[in-house]
């Protein structure tokens, strides 16, 4: 959630193939929760000051997850971003 309190979410709240995503107010449903996966788990853990300001972690590539029952990942599709 950003400082205005945005999120992203699966419009219409709907869990389908190459749904767009949107930005909006926060709303607690299933379609604004995501999880960071990192592609790597069994990398070693980091070092202290390897975490970025964002929280991620520095050079490990990761996708994010929907916690929706699909499991869906954000991709881009052209210039939108979809779940799929």
């Amino acid at each position: 959630m950003n400082s205005r309190g945005k999120v992203i979410d699966v419009a219409g709240g709907l869990d389908n193939e190459n749904q767009n995503i949107i930005i909006a107010n926060r709303n607690n449903k299933m379609s604004q929760k995501w999880s960071i996966v990192y592609v790597d788990e069994d990398k070693a853990a980091p070092k202290k000051g390897q975490l970025s300001d964002l929280g991620f972690y520095v050079r490990r590539p990761f996708y994010i997850e929907s916690k929706a029952g699909g499991h869906r990942f954000l991709s881009l599709m052209g210039n939108n971003v979809v779940v799929n």
